[in-house]
């Protein structure tokens, strides 16, 4: 498989574990000793390894942007460098409250912790805005270039 079609697709289980993450706080929420909290559990420890995974993929980039002072940096990279700065301090704080609440639920870290997600909710729709034009094209390239940018099928002729 291509770099870009593997980089596509642990994006889309990194986005997907992300969307199971947030819906489970639901469960969580209104029915504490329910089995959602084990899903939000497992779906959170696989998103911190996934992030990890994430990010060791896009290593050139984030030490080529990283070699730059901030304000050198184009528009479009400064906004992303923010936004994924964003995510890193958020998703930091919120595996760090999510691991300690576990360990000694006492330290009442869940609004810290629930704050921190949806933050993250909020910043990864700005990196999935960002990095739409990658998106629309890897998804053509996949496809064999079947799908317009509006998501309507083309026929081939």
């Amino acid at each position: 498989m291509k770099s870009k079609t593997v980089q596509f697709f642990r994006s889309m289980i990194l986005s997907a574990l992300f969307v199971v993450s947030t819906f489970s706080l639901i469960g969580v929420e209104s029915h504490p000793d329910s089995g959602w909290t084990a899903i939000h559990v497992v779906t959170g420890s696989l998103l911190v390894l996934g992030s990890a995974v994430h990010l060791m993929s896009n290593r050139a980039w984030v030490k080529a942007v990283n070699r730059r002072p901030v304000g050198s940096l184009s528009r479009g990279v400064r906004r992303l460098w923010h936004t994924n700065l964003g995510l890193l301090i958020a998703g930091a704080i919120c595996a760090l409250t999510g691991v300690l609440w576990l360990v000694s639920p006492a330290l009442q870290l869940n609004r810290l912790h629930t704050l921190s997600g949806l933050l993250m909710i909020v910043l990864l729709f700005i990196h999935l805005i960002l990095h739409f034009r990658w998106l629309v094209n890897t998804i053509r390239q996949l496809t064999g270039g079947r799908v317009q940018e509006h998501g309507t099928p083309q026929t081939q002729i």
